[in-house]
């Protein structure tokens, strides 16, 4: 019962679309994130199971001891990595769904969007003073309000507009909206966009840890 509220309080609980993924097809997105989030855990898990049984090896000396741990950690940190390297193709996946989502704006709708978004980076010009703090700061405020017309216009602005946010700040802003609502997708979309989320947090708990093994039996190593 310790270690499964440990095990809660570290990775939280099972995701709901998790628990949706099915089984039947190994290769589909979800199946795929919750396979990788598992193994992540159950790569922790027995990680810190062998540092006790280490540790506890009384036929090990001290500095036994630590290029054990330190040859374990640094297994483990490859093994996440081969994890990682699978989630590459839920992030396509991602991409293609939502790119299937948006085929649907009809081409008439298409050109209105576009002259309305030209009309609110305007507006943005004059109030923002083309600085890309204040317009990442109005694209926050937009997704509050769920003003998808003002944060397309930002999404879609056109390299010399001077107000354009950086590639990873605009992806990670854009990241936030796809997991919050939006007309254009559907449900599917955002529980891959949530799966990605959720098991890269996960590979990053793990990795974290296992690093801080190696950094900490380095220092030992060399004091």
């Amino acid at each position: 019962m310790k270690d499964k509220i440990s095990k809660i309080a570290m990775f939280g609980r099972t995701p709901e679309w998790a628990m949706l993924a099915g089984k039947e097809n190994p290769k589909a997105p979800l199946a795929i994130a919750r396979h990788a989030r598992e193994q992540a855990i159950a790569i922790f898990e027995k990680h810190r199971d062998d540092v006790t049984r280490i540790n506890d090896d009384t036929e090990l000396t001290e500095s036994g001891k630590e290029r054990r741990l330190q040859e374990l950690a640094v297994k483990r940190c490859q093994e996440i990595s081969t994890l990682r390297e699978s989630l590459m193709q839920v992030e396509v996946a991602k991409i293609k769904a939502v790119e299937e989502a948006k085929k649907d704006v009809a081409p008439e709708d298409r050109v209105i969007n576009t002259l309305l978004e030209i009309e609110v980076r305007k507006s943005l010009t004059d109030s923002t003073g083309c600085d890309p703090m204040q317009t990442r700061l109005q694209y926050l405020d937009a997704l509050d309000v769920e003003d998808h017309l003002t944060m397309d216009a930002i999404e879609n602005a056109p390299r010399l507009w001077r107000g354009r946010l950086q590639t990873d700040d605009l992806a990670e802003l854009k990241e936030r909206r796809l997991l919050q609502t939006d007309p254009r997708l559907g449900s599917e979309v955002r529980s891959i966009a949530q799966a990605l989320a959720d098991t890269t947090t996960t590979l990053d708990t793990v990795i974290g840890e296992l690093q801080e093994n190696v950094d900490t039996l380095a220092e030992v190593a060399s004091g």
